[in-house]
């Protein structure tokens, strides 16, 4: 009874602003209603809904070069801020219904303070954004979703299932140059302009390049962030290369195998193969060293997988649009917060508008628990 389909609210003058909230006559802010086809790997709004209902249900793709949220059903927000039993702030949402035989079975993303029906599942660790990110490279590794298939019986990631999958050490993940790297999958739109500024604040994010530099839009930079997490995950469960290998080896007499995932490209483009050359360079150099050299694809790869980043992103900025990036950035976060609450954060996370330096990639850091 809390929510209406998107019509009934477009019937009454609300319109979607820049940050997938809608916006009625009178300034009223409504909310989407997340529900489990809308979320992807690193992706909070893979689709978008186009009419009818339930199995009849029409939805279409969302891609990241003009990324917008499209919901079913959408809530008053003051219904979800005050409600008693809504997860409030970030959080990592999971698609609830699945199978160990499908392309893969565990999708996850850092989803904004929003409402989510009960086709997504959620985890909200005690620690913030930080948490949130790892714990979503986490959830959408090969590692992890192995794990899960060899649990999963039914069609229901259930709790009860979730909660007997083994993690990474806990503080090991929060390793600044994966959480920098989770959030340029995930947190590439401006609805995340205040989760960019906090990780600024806590120093796992520079201000030297444009903020939507940052952001992962393309198909090739989006397969070479995923390759480097999957690699850098699979290290620290303690995994050698003979053991990723078996987990992705094609094979497609596994009914659970991960041979599905990118079967009609050539062997040489899939993101199975280029997470194990990730894996196999990681291997070679170690953790701290890869986290540092920033691994590329070979060039005879990078060459077939189109543009690393659009014009818009800004590559080759100057310090001027670089300092205009980031503050763009900021009105951003104001007009989402409110003028009250942005101060807030910036005040609360110590937050400093020139470019600090940031912490050194690799280390653990001291200031964050997740238990």
């Amino acid at each position: 009874k809390l929510f209406h389909p998107r019509p009934w609210w477009e019937d009454r003058g609300y319109k979607p602003d820049a940050y997938g909230r809608w916006i009625g006559p009178d300034g009223e802010i409504a909310l989407p209603l997340y529900e489990g086809r809308m979320i992807e790997q690193f992706d909070f709004s893979a689709k978008g809904w186009v009419r009818g209902k339930g199995r009849q249900a029409v939805w279409r793709d969302l891609d990241f070069s003009d990324k917008r949220v499209e919901p079913q059903y959408i809530i008053e927000s003051s219904k979800y801020t005050t409600h008693s039993g809504a997860i409030k702030g970030h959080k990592v949402g999971f698609m609830a219904v699945g199978s160990a035989t499908n392309r893969r079975s565990m999708y996850a993303a850092v989803v904004y303070d929003s409402p989510c029906g009960n086709s997504i599942g959620i985890l909200q660790p005690g620690e913030g954004i930080a948490a949130c990110l790892a714990l979503s490279a986490s959830l959408n590794s090969y590692v992890y979703d192995y794990a899960l298939r060899n649990r999963l019986g039914g069609l229901n990631l259930n709790y009860f299932v979730i909660e007997e999958t083994p993690l990474p050490e806990p503080k090991r993940a929060l390793n600044d140059f994966l959480l920098a790297t989770s959030a340029s999958l995930g947190f590439a739109h401006e609805w995340y302009s205040p989760a960019w500024l906090e990780l600024v604040s806590r120093g796992y994010v520079k201000k030297n390049r444009p903020w939507k530099f940052m952001w992962a839009v393309t198909l090739r930079e989006r397969l070479r962030l995923r390759s480097i997490l999957d690699a850098m995950i699979a290290e620290l469960y303690g995994l050698e290369y003979d053991d990723l290998a078996w987990i992705l080896r094609d094979d497609p007499s596994d009914p659970k195998g991960f041979w599905r995932v990118d079967k009609y490209k050539p062997k040489e483009l899939r993101h199975t193969t280029l997470t194990l050359v990730a894996f196999q360079r990681l291997k070679e150099v170690g953790l701290e060293e890869f986290c540092k050299e920033d691994w590329q694809f070979p060039k005879e790869i990078a060459e077939k997988l189109g543009p690393r980043y659009l014009e818009w992103q800004k590559p080759n900025a100057t310090e001027e649009e670089i300092k205009q990036s980031w503050e763009e950035c900021e009105m951003h976060a104001r007009n989402i917060l409110g003028e009250e609450e942005f101060k807030k954060l910036i005040e609360s996370q110590n937050y400093q508008g020139d470019n600090s330096p940031n912490q050194k990639s690799g280390i653990k850091n001291p200031r964050l628990r997740l238990d």
